[in-house]
């Protein structure tokens, strides 16, 4: 097997690893999880919730919930950026 056949082996691979990982916004549309969209997304609902969560106060109820949600969408975030730096490597490391 010579190395095109590998790179493209390799690429089939990433293409069906990513259909597997489609996520739907809010607007209906389906992105890829680690994308740029992806980012885009989370980074505003942790955007919206920091807001939220800030409106409230100290000791209310809701603000707890809702800083729990700002955690849940940060380690989202995280591993959505993640994603995206190692599939960024990989088709990097694929066209070279």
């Amino acid at each position: 097997m010579d190395r095109q056949q590998l790179r493209q082996i390799i690429r089939q691979e990433l293409k069906s690893l990513a259909e597997g990982k489609m996520l739907k916004t809010r607007d209906g549309d389906r992105i890829e999880s680690g994308s740029d969209q992806h980012v885009e997304e989370l980074e505003r609902d942790l955007e919206e919730l920091m807001s939220m969560r800030n409106r409230r106060n100290l000791r209310e109820r809701e603000r707890y919930v809702l800083s729990r949600a700002v955690e849940h969408v940060r380690a989202s975030l995280k591993r959505a950026k993640r994603a995206q730096a190692k599939r960024n490597s990989l088709i990097v490391d694929s066209e070279s």
